[in-house]
């Protein structure tokens, strides 16, 4: 998976920007709000249809203008396709090759990128919705069956607890609840297979990072472990009535970390939990080549900010034994790439304005 081309139209302070990659690596340098993060941000709305930033769709869009657009040129296992996203206060437009497709998801799928960004290290100690989000991107490439079974859950979980805000009755509450169940255990059984997946990843990985701690990762389901789904919305229908809102169930999962036993969310220093989250991306990408046979975009930004050099090294070491296309920002040109050999493009970011440096 590669992308060609890039232009990027109305985002933030980027007017009228075209890109041509290299397939490798791609370093964006330059002086905090030239941009840069931007372009990375660019590449996600073409992905996710929204920034890894957020979900508000104004702060992307100029102030002058009613609409951003971004669109690119992308290539698979030889096959080119054209993909472009348009955002506007009235919502969102996604076509492949001209035409206009019903979810972002088709995107996401056929133009999978994975982001780290200063906020990506807060995850391990942030809200759960982080980290199933974390979890689910993997879930989702790896499993078809997924997205389906979580369209399936969310439908009946809305209409479940709509069904609780209006004071219906028990019969009218319970209905949705044979959805909710074949659709929730089929979220969890794939949420498992996927950590033990993950899990089988990482030690390699440590050992190539020099470090011999363990790593471990438990999913707290969102209901109690000695009950099934169906029992549990038995158990707790009183206080969801009480309450308005369905307590059980995989929407209130959690994703437990533990570095050598211990919860690195309360006992990890911060250098501890920036490696540890770097460890587990680059693990998601390492399962996702190995399981795919196709690469996903990397977007780091200012990432050599934020590790050790060595550590930083290590991850373009990682980066090229995958064969990852990769969006790198720095304020400073990256010259270990030059020393290291690696095919690269450089490019300077200044009021919104990007220049290739030959």
């Amino acid at each position: 998976m590669e992308l060609l081309k890039l232009n990027i139209n109305f985002l933030r302070n980027l007017n009228a920007v075209e890109i041509e990659p290299d397939v490798h690596f791609n370093v964006f340098y330059g002086e905090n709000g030239a941009g840069k993060t931007s372009i990375l941000e660019a590449i996600h709305v073409l992905s996710n249809g929204r920034s890894f930033r957020g979900s508000k769709v104004n702060p992307l869009i100029q102030h002058t203008e009613n609409k951003l657009w971004v669109t690119g040129k992308i290539s698979q296992q030889g096959r080119t396709q054209q993909v472009g996203v348009e955002r506007s206060k009235r919502g969102l437009l996604a076509r492949i090759d001209g035409k206009s497709i019903k979810s972002i998801l088709y995107l996401s799928e056929c133009f999978p990128t994975l982001a780290l960004h200063p906020e990506t290290f807060n995850f391990l100690s942030a809200e759960p919705a982080q980290r199933r989000s974390f979890l689910d991107w993997g879930t989702f490439h790896e499993d078809p069956r997924f997205i389906d079974s979580w369209r399936l859950y969310r439908q009946s979980l809305k209409q479940r607890n709509s069904a609780l805000r209006q004071g219906l009755s028990k019969k009218s509450i319970t209905l949705w609840e044979p959805s909710m169940v074949e659709a929730g255990e089929y979220i969890n059984k794939c949420r498992k297979e996927y950590i033990s997946k993950l899990l089988a990843e990482l030690p390699a990985l440590m050992n190539q990072f020099g470090q011999d701690h363990h790593i471990d990762i438990e999913l707290k389901q969102g209901w109690s472990d000695h009950r099934g789904l169906q029992d549990s919305l038995e158990h707790s229908l009183e206080g969801d009535i009480k309450s308005g809102y369905t307590h059980p169930g995989p929407h209130r999962a959690d994703v437990l970390v533990s570095l050598n036993t211990h919860s690195i969310a309360h006992h990890a220093s911060r250098g501890q939990l920036k490696l540890v989250t770097v460890l587990l991306k680059l693990a998601q990408c390492s399962l996702f080549v190995r399981r795919k046979g196709s690469s996903c975009i990397l977007l780091l930004d200012d990432l050599a900010a934020e590790l050790d050099r060595k550590y930083f090294l290590k991850v373009l070491d990682v980066i090229i034994e995958l064969k990852l296309q990769s969006f790198i920002t720095t304020i400073e040109p990256i010259r270990s790439l030059v020393g290291n050999k690696v095919p690269h493009k450089l490019f300077h970011v200044k009021h919104g304005l990007v220049n290739e440096v030959v």
